[in-house]
């Protein structure tokens, strides 16, 4: 039940007049109250009276200031001098701000104890006065092992002194320190931690601690160090990566060189032509200026020099004469000659001059004892710089080519020492025929040696041009390599129908960032060196690969009508072998690659471009659309145009795709090929043809129609081979396609 406000207030009236006049009520005299205090509690109640009347008249404004949420009340009794009646004081004190200091308080408390970083507070010497448990989490110390003790405890001895030096410049000039440590733990483990120091300052502005925050960073700087490390393997495996390609390119430019010297010198029967050519080619490759070859007597166990076979320059102090007269017996006493002829192994020296009893050879690190021999070619050449090669021939040493420089340093590498060796290999049997060329022309009566020379110089001469054409082949298709032999010139030809194939490996990229350079060099050259060993078993020329994609071609350089079935039978046999590669490398949990695989047919233009490394190459737009059906692919499958389609649905069982975006070309219609046509595949195997198959092929090679109806199995009187085509396509990698098709023509004829 509330009250009237009125009602309040004239009671409170009445009950202060009633105590002030009148004596008060026995409850109330009990205690023994003075006058002293009966006043203080007719004070009191005045007051509140008051502050009840004001509060009816101002019902809306605020009688007291400040909001007093808690008070806090104090009594003290004062002398008085009546025993019996002692004066009370009484008092109240706000303490609202105390209390809510004192909360705020308790919650930092709780916020420093939780915080996930390591918090720290010092003196102005570094001695801790508190720690965070976060400080015990990470060092392994308690806050009583460390309370009082100097946190240079947790020094490592890693970090640099200038650090400290700088951070306590910082603190006692009042400001705030930002930096890294490296600290050692209870354990003895390191650990790096990224640390804010700030002082604390007194009402006055003096120093009177210091905060520390620090945070755990090991883990970070580890990751850091890590994604470093990875990057510089990165940089370094980039750099392998250039560096085995220049190395690459640089062999194949030596070898171009190394044959066209081995062309000229091929070429010519003159004894001084070739001479002057392995001279020009040995300067300019090494810097070496004198060349003294010696050729090896078997039979009369002599090592003896050819004065036709030698070049030396016009240098000062050099006994033309002892080099040009040169002939001695083939044994120890030949020195290091007798080692390199013995070993065949090359010789090198940089010190000829300064060797007393031995020599090191620097291609081995071998050393050699010298005897009188070199001592006196020493002398009569003054040779600064010597190499000398084997010149081996049909596994037998010949000679021993000598390669010198008067009175000069020629430094070169093993690397260079290995390809002079190959050089001497090429140059051997030349050498050797211009000797006995020119023993023939001394001799011009002995026939037999005189044949045998003859053959055995005809069978040099066949095999350096086999080498140099098979090189040829290596580069052009057979037809275009004997136009530019005859010609010297290839013109392009414009071809009306011809089946473009590309291939692309699906997520190439990805897992070659797995593999190493020599890993992922090995597995491409698996790949397509078996997509090559395909090109002559279905009538297909290769004509390049690009990065992880390989490019060929059916119905060049010389047209036919079998080319775009010719191409899928390649195409269905790689994505098979792909296919089973893929099963084999997963039951191994190796990583392993798709094929993509697309075909077009249609007009282009192919011809030979470059002047001194040839390619045969292709152009139009058959090449794009080609491009296309590869990359609007599926893995695994292999993807073709309706040009395509329409030449060869005769034979292959195809699944319309419908008409496919592809980049640049817009909306094509594609086709995936499932296998060859049930009615013409060897039992249930899509890709092996039957007899009536190549009966089908042989129509269309000869321009005959293809009639499916009146196709019928000649075969009269012969056994079901078909297993025997099963087990060539299965086991044999030389069952060529070629091959059952000339069985099949042998048959119909």
């Amino acid at each position: 039940m509330k009250m009237n406000n009125n009602y309040i207030i004239f009671l409170g009236g009445l009950f202060l007049l009633s105590m002030y006049f009148y004596d008060l009520p026995e409850w109330f005299q009990s205690y023994s109250i003075n006058v002293s205090t009966k006043f203080s509690a007719v004070l009191l109640f005045a007051v509140c009276f008051v502050f009840l009347f004001l509060k009816r008249i101002y019902p809306n404004k605020h009688i007291i200031s400040k909001k007093v949420e808690k008070l806090e009340y104090e009594k003290k009794i004062i002398n008085s001098s009546n025993p019996n009646h002692p004066n009370l004081i009484n008092s109240f004190i706000d303490i609202t701000t105390y209390q809510k200091t004192e909360i705020h308080i308790r919650k930092l408390s709780v916020a420093i104890e939780q915080n996930p970083t390591t918090i720290v507070i010092t003196d102005i010497a570094g001695n801790i006065e508190y720690a965070n448990p976060k400080f015990t989490e990470l060092t392994g110390y308690s806050f009583d092992e460390v309370k009082g003790l100097n946190s240079s405890k947790l020094k490592s001895g890693k970090t640099d002194s200038k650090v400290y030096r700088e951070l306590w410049r910082t603190i006692l000039s009042g400001e705030v320190w930002k930096g890294e440590f490296i600290n050692k733990k209870k354990n003895g483990d390191e650990f790096i931690e990224s640390a804010i120091i700030s002082p604390i300052f007194d009402d006055s502005g003096e120093i009177i601690n210091f905060l520390a925050i620090y945070e755990d960073i090991t883990e970070k700087r580890n990751s850091e160090k890590k994604i470093r490390e990875q990057q510089t393997q990165l940089e370094k495996s980039f750099h392998d990566l250039e560096f085995a390609k220049k190395k690459a390119e640089d062999s194949m430019a030596e070898i171009e060189k190394l044959n066209e010297f081995t062309r000229k010198i091929n070429s010519s029967l003159s004894t001084s032509a070739i001479l002057k050519e392995i001279y020009s080619y040995i300067y300019n490759r090494t810097g070496f200026d004198l060349i003294w070859i010696l050729l090896v007597n078997k039979k009369k166990g002599q090592i003896f020099s050819d004065s036709n076979l030698s070049v030396f320059n016009s240098a000062e102090n050099l006994d033309i004469s002892f080099f040009r007269e040169f002939k001695m017996k083939l044994n120890e006493s030949l020195g290091v000659l007798f080692k390199t002829y013995q070993t065949r192994i090359p010789f090198y020296t940089l010190d000829a001059m300064n060797s007393k009893r031995s020599i090191t050879n620097l291609f081995d690190d071998r050393k050699i004892r010298l005897r009188n021999i070199d001592f006196e070619i020493q002398r009569k050449g003054n040779f600064q710089s010597m190499l000398q090669i084997p010149l081996v021939l049909q596994n037998e040493v010949i000679g021993i080519l000598n390669l010198t420089a008067h009175r000069k340093l020629v430094d070169i590498q093993n690397e260079d020492i290995r390809y002079l060796m190959r050089f001497a290999d090429q140059i051997a049997g030349v050498i050797f025929n211009a000797h006995l060329m020119e023993e023939l022309q001394e001799a011009k009566q002995d026939a037999e040696i005189s044949e045998k020379i003859a053959v055995m110089a005809q069978k040099e001469m066949e095999q350096e041009k086999r080498k140099s054409d098979q090189l040829l082949l290596n580069i052009l298709p057979g037809e275009i390599a004997k136009e530019l032999r005859e010609k010297g010139a290839i013109s392009p030809v414009q071809y009306q129908s011809v089946s473009v194939m590309f291939t692309d490996f699906k997520g190439f990229t990805k897992i070659a960032e797995t593999m190493t350079p020599t890993e992922l060099i090995d597995e491409l050259d698996i790949c397509f060196s078996y997509f090559d060993s395909l090109m002559d078993r279905f009538n297909l020329e290769k004509l390049k690969t690009i990065g992880d994609s390989y490019m060929c071609a059916g119905g060049i350089p010389i047209e036919n009508k079998t080319h775009p079935v010719d191409t899928i039978l390649a195409a269905l046999e790689i994505q098979a072998v792909m296919f089973e590669a893929k099963k084999l490398r997963q039951s191994l949990n190796l990583p392993f690659w798709e094929l993509r695989l697309g075909i077009h047919t249609g007009p282009l233009i192919a011809g030979v471009i470059g002047e001194k490394k040839f390619a045969y190459d292709v152009w139009g737009d058959t090449v794009n659309i080609a491009s296309r059906m590869e990359s609007s692919g599926t893995p695994e499958m292999v993807n073709i145009s309706k040009a395509t389609y329409d030449l060869v649905k005769d034979f292959f069982h195809c699944e319309y795709r419908g008409e496919i975006q592809a980049k640049n070309k817009g909306f094509v219609e594609m086709y995936y090929v499932m296998g060859i046509r049930k009615e013409l595949c060897v039992e249930d195997e899509p890709r092996v043809p039957s007899f009536r198959f190549w009966i089908l092929y042989d129509r269309l090679k000869k321009g005959e129609p293809l009639n499916l109806k009146n196709l019928k199995d000649r075969r009269v009187g012969l056994r079901d081979e078909r297993n025997v085509f099963k087990e060539r396509r299965r086991n044999s990698k030389n069952s060529l396609p070629v091959q059952n098709r000339e069985t099949n023509e042998e048959i119909l004829n």
